[in-house]
């Protein structure tokens, strides 16, 4: 999980590096593997809404498939090309970012 989302921040023009000093870019910082292992498991606590449950095996998923959909939708609006669910799937082509920002 960690490998995708260094791949999505690697193509994020805003990233910054953790260690940046620069408060109004709290959004683009690149996490830490650490930072990003404890915000994953965040999600799984009732704190915050319980939006991922864990198979204990390292895979993670949406406790509700709306929210899949939502995270999907808004990563495709931003233009992130989001790879299949699974490693081993085909890589499916992102048509609705296709179509925004060509």
């Amino acid at each position: 999980m960690y490998k995708s989302y260094s791949r999505i921040m690697d193509a994020n023009p805003l990233v910054v590096l953790p260690d940046a000093d620069s408060k109004s870019d709290w959004r683009a910082k690149r996490l830490t593997e650490a930072q990003f292992r404890a915000r994953v498991y965040n999600l799984c606590d009732e704190k915050y809404g319980r939006i991922l449950k864990g198979n204990g095996r390292g895979w993670y998923e949406f406790s509700e498939k709306m929210m899949r959909g939502y995270a999907r939708l808004k990563a495709e609006a931003g233009g992130v090309e989001l790879y299949p669910d699974h490693p081993l799937a085909p890589k499916a082509r992102n048509t609705l970012a296709e179509h925004l920002f060509v």
